[in-house]
């Protein structure tokens, strides 16, 4: 499935139930618009260099339609390099950006390859995580994460340092967690005034994330070895940073 296809070099959506149209490689793709599931194409004929036979989560073209419509992003662009084709969950050429949503499960060496392979084209990668199977850690102190067990995207944060950003969503359900990140954000950020103090709190109690600042190992601990220093915001502030 695809969200959008490109005809003439501009990207379409499906707009009439069953249309048919062939894109710039040659594809025929036939639009599936029903109640249930996000309006998408499915193609019907051709060889289109990726094919996504997993569906799309709600939570996932949730954040495509944000990058397009909010941000200026194109969305599942084709590159190549001399190993074949890859495609961008969204992607800004101007800003030489490329934003990669995660929502299903991941390999490390899958992580790492798609990283490269967009920063050797010339492009900084931005992946957004999923809270439900990437926000796992098992200790939160003040401005830091711990896990018990290496994430996936360990090695390639710590090898493409200043190319990678990993923006990981915050899942809050108690009480004591959400008053955690208050105070985190008050002392990172100075806040004396209420009224920004409130704001920080709605955003806390609505959608959080954070972004992972640095990342050390520390083999002589008895648990916990992966320890991380991260950056809390808001939804609506991270928008506004991938707008650029």
């Amino acid at each position: 499935m695809s969200l959008v296809i490109y005809k003439d070099g501009e990207s379409l959506r499906p707009w009439e139930r069953f249309q048919e149209i062939t894109d710039d490689y040659g594809n025929v793709w036939k639009a599936k618009m029903g109640d249930m599931v996000e309006h998408h194409w499915a193609l019907r004929k051709g060889k289109y260099p990726i094919i996504d036979h997993e569906g799309m989560s709600e939570w996932h073209t949730n954040w495509q339609n944000i990058l397009e419509k909010d941000c200026g992003y194109k969305l599942e662009q084709l590159r190549k390099d001399l190993l074949g084709y890859r495609k961008a969950d969204a992607l800004h050429q101007e800003l030489k950006i490329v934003v990669e949503v995660q929502y299903s499960s991941i390999s490390a060496s899958d992580f790492y390859e798609r990283t490269k392979f967009w920063i050797g084209l010339g492009y900084n990668v931005v992946w957004i995580f999923d809270p439900k199977k990437y926000s796992d850690y098992t200790g939160k102190y003040r401005g830091q994460y711990r896990w018990s067990r290496k994430p996936v995207w360990w090695d390639t944060y710590k090898e493409f340092r200043f190319k990678v950003d990993i923006i990981i969503q915050n899942s809050l359900k108690s009480k004591d967690r959400i008053a955690q990140e208050l105070v985190d954000i008050i002392i990172q950020n100075s806040l004396t005034s209420k009224d920004r103090i409130a704001q920080e709190l709605d955003g806390i109690t609505i959608d959080r994330y954070y972004r992972i600042l640095a990342a050390s190992h520390h083999p002589g601990w008895k648990t916990r070895k992966y320890c991380c220093k991260v950056q809390s915001m808001t939804k609506n502030r991270l928008i506004d940073e991938l707008k650029g």
